[in-house]
């Protein structure tokens, strides 16, 4: 896993202040990335939308509808019905499913699983909970959006936006921090609260007075007042108390009333200066002033823990003759505090909210960036343990670790149980081989289907084959059965997993996606092993199929078989890149749109074409069908018959109409191609987008 260790740390309470608002729990908030033009990949996220998230509208160019957002201009909706909202009425909405327009609203900041949101300087702002990395979207700070808002809801007392689709983006560069941010160090300084909830902020100087790695206090403003800081880069950046820095952009979250500020890149701050933090012996860690030692709390001349009383040599607290590492009172079964033992079968069974339990004695098996899973035996069972967005390696956590845990609140995040809040009173910072020992291997045999006593489990899979899948979700097969499972594998891109790919799963857990169903989710590419793409489909995508060049007509790549067709670029209604085509035609005819490139092929072998539409026109629909070219009687041929997903449908989401075929005899080259038709009586126009075309050889 490759997991940085620090040591362990005994009796560390996790503090709940230092949640995001609107991260589920158990969503990985390591490492968001600004939009800097690369993407970039936390090893620890694990934000599953499948998808992600459509930029597409709804233009009806036959009505009244606005073409960039899909509004109709005259009744404050959408073409779907959707009712024109603004942010404070989207927040003060019950939470559920929606139908709302969310217009003319500013990205103020962009995390890997999440972005926000807000219209003007006084706010309100709204975090929209994406699942995926904006950025794979196109979404970056000072774009304006206008997004379909379907579904919101309230994480620990924040509200979000938890379902919406992107159906307008100027791709533009606000300065946001200049016209929307709220300097939070003016006069006395501003206190955080409600109010600034989701709220883009900044405060030209302010001091660190207590705290450590990534969660501090700070002082700011003439008052001073005081405010929590989480800096996600803290530890990188040498934040230290005393220091004195520029926050320039940074988010207020709410966790259940309880406020902090919250900057995860190095770039969000700026005039660090860390003169005035306390000074450390370079070889003693030992602070010069006080003789204590910097990392532990411990009289140097003592050996006993400044803060504790506990005798640093002995581990036994002076006061109470208690263990000091556990606590256990090993006559009663309880800690010195009072904490009840329980066993992971037990928290299974426990409800949800405060608990004073003890788990004693077992192995972490596989760690996250904001939590891990712990397990005792091979069998099972197991359990997440959600850190609360900080980084379990600075808490000198690490697969193979036999560790006790102080639990203080159950939780159940996607309908399994997990520890939310806990504090480690044991680690014997061992390297257990919970490979070899813990994990299942569910391809054994005819193979293991995932079920509920899998969950949070470590396993392992020999032998796998991808089916099915895309971006980081995955459907594969495995075992002479075979049983077949979701895969969840962050690192696909990097890896390059596509279909019929084959491999092993050398670690991995079980756990639960958003919807609910079990999948198996490896996070880092070195949890695979013995991949093989060789029997992976050849994608193919010949110039100009992205519609980027628009310097001829017709436009390079394609030829024009209709009547009444026009194409104009459209730069902003995407599918990717910065441009897609406006397909409008005025004939009742049937309009072809073709490839000018004709593809060899090899007869008996499957090929598609593939097409992103985005049809919200009852006037109109769309298919894709391909020409077989060949040398023998009957070619060319159109085969556009039964296409895989047939005529598109009115919807104001990109929509992929696809047509696959197997080559058949005598046939030499293939062509792609798009036909467009009228639907209804009384046709006069219609307008279908299209964007990115590609070809696929199985």
């Amino acid at each position: 896993m490759n997991m940085l260790r620090v040591g362990s740390i005994a009796g560390l309470t996790l503090s709940l202040l230092s949640a995001a608002c609107g991260e589920p729990a158990s969503e990985d908030a390591g490492a968001p990335r600004r939009d800097t033009g690369v993407v970039q990949y936390d090893a620890g996220i694990n934000t599953d939308r499948g998808t992600g998230v459509d930029q597409a509208t709804g233009a009806d160019s036959s009505t009244s509808t606005d073409s960039s957002t899909g509004s109709d201009a005259g009744g404050g909706s959408d073409a779907a019905g959707a009712t024109v909202m603004t942010l404070g009425e989207l927040r003060a909405a019950s939470d559920g499913a929606v139908n709302a327009l969310l217009e003319g609203v500013y990205v103020t900041y962009v995390r890997n699983n999440s972005y926000y949101l807000q219209a003007t300087q006084d706010g309100p702002g709204i975090q929209y909970f994406t699942g995926s990395d904006p950025a794979l979207d196109g979404i970056a700070v000072g774009n304006m959006l206008t997004l379909h808002v379907t579904a919101i809801d309230t994480y620990n007392g924040s509200k979000q936006i938890s379902s919406a689709t992107v159906i307008s983006n100027d791709s533009g560069s606000y300065d946001v921090v200049a016209n929307l941010g709220q300097d939070l160090s003016a006069g006395a300084g501003v206190a955080l609260a409600e109010d600034l909830e989701s709220e883009l902020v900044f405060i030209p100087a302010a001091t660190i007075v207590s705290g450590s790695s990534r969660n501090w206090d700070i002082t700011y403003g003439s008052g001073p007042a005081t405010a929590e800081l989480y800096a996600y880069e803290g530890e990188a950046m040498g934040l230290c108390v005393g220091a004195t820095l520029t926050l320039e952009h940074a988010i207020v979250s709410d966790y259940n009333a309880s406020y902090t500020i919250r900057a995860y890149y190095a770039d969000d701050f700026s005039g660090l200066n860390t003169s005035g933090c306390a000074a450390t012996d370079a070889g003693t860690g030992t602070d010069a002033g006080t003789g204590t030692d910097a990392g532990t709390g411990t009289d140097a001349t003592t050996g006993t823990d400044a803060g504790t009383g506990t005798d640093a040599a002995t581990g036994t607290d002076a006061g109470t003759g208690a263990d000091a590492t556990t606590g256990t009172d090993a006559t009663t079964g309880t800690d010195a505090a009072g904490s009840t033992v329980t066993t992971i079968t037990e928290l299974h069974q426990t409800a949800d909210g405060a608990v004073d339990l003890l788990l004693e004695d077992v192995y972490v098996t596989y760690v996250r960036t904001i939590g891990y899973a712990v397990q005792a035996v091979q069998t099972g069972p197991a359990m997440y343990v959600f850190t609360n967005f900080v980084d379990p390696a600075t808490l000198g956590i690490a697969s193979g670790n036999l560790i006790s845990l102080r639990i203080t609140e159950v939780s159940s995040h996607r309908g399994q149980k997990q520890i939310s809040a806990s504090t480690v009173v044991a680690n014997d910072d061992g390297s257990y081989d919970v490979v070899a020992n813990l994990a299942q291997d569910i391809s054994a045999g005819a193979g293991t289907a995932l079920s509920a006593d899998l969950v949070y489990e470590l396993v392992s899979v020999t032998g796998a084959t991808i089916d099915s899948g895309a971006g980081l979700d995955w459907v594969m097969h495995y075992g002479t059965g075979p049983a077949t499972a979701p895969l969840y594998a962050y690192e696909a891109q990097t890896l390059g997993l596509c279909l019929g790919a084959t491999f092993d799963v050398v670690t991995a857990i079980v756990n639960p996606a958003e919807d609910e169903s079990l999948r198996v989710a490896a996070f880092y590419t070195d949890d695979f092993a013995s991949l093989n793409t060789a029997g992976c489909p050849q994608t193919f995508q010949y110039p100009n199929w992205d519609f980027e060049t628009w310097t001829a007509t017709p436009i390079p790549g394609f030829v024009y078989d209709g009547d009444g067709m026009t194409l104009t670029e459209e730069g902003t209604i995407v599918n990717g890149g910065s441009a897609a085509a406006n397909v409008t035609w005025t004939s009742s005819n049937n309009q072809d749109l073709r490839a000018a490139m004709q593809h060899n092929v090899t007869p008996g072998n499957t090929y598609s074409c593939e097409a992103w539409v985005l049809d919200n026109e009852p006037a109109g629909r769309v298919r894709a069908f391909i020409t077989w070219v060949g040398v023998g009687a009957g070619f060319p041929d159109d085969d556009h018959h039964s296409g895989n997903t047939g005529y598109s449908s009115d919807s104001p989401d990109w929509q992929l109409v696809q047509r696959s075929a197997v080559a058949p005899a005598d046939s030499t080259h293939m062509q792609c191609n798009l036909r467009f038709y009228d639907v209804g009586g009384g046709f006069t126009t219609a307008t279908i987008y299209v964007d990115n075309f590609t070809l696929t050889q199985y």
